[in-house]
């Protein structure tokens, strides 16, 4: 699959907006600290990740790649049945283990 990188231009525009925003920043600090780390931490708790994340690969799952249709199927490894199958072309799932 190929991925398209950004131009050289978009990069500079990140770069520079940085740049402004870390000066913002400091000037923020210079002039009111307590309300700019108040700030900083209300900003930090209200980004925190609630959703619990999975670990390790699912139970009774297994994936095979369809060559007719270039695209990965999801089976029930007990049973054979076809779950689903992906949009992408060419892309495995995510923590489901290939068979």
């Amino acid at each position: 699959m190929k991925y398209k990188y950004p131009n050289k231009s978009r990069k500079v525009i990140k770069k520079v907006a940085l740049i402004i925003k870390n000066f913002q920043k400091t000037k923020s600090y210079m002039k009111n600290p307590l309300k700019s780390v108040a700030n900083d931490l209300i900003n930090h708790a209200s980004k925190l990740d609630t959703k619990r994340k999975d670990n390790g690969s699912i139970k009774n799952r297994v994936q095979v790649y369809n060559p007719k249709t270039k695209r990965f199927v999801v089976k029930d490894s007990k049973t054979g049945k076809i779950l689903r199958n992906r949009s992408k072309k060419g892309t495995p799932y995510k923590n489901i283990r290939i068979a």
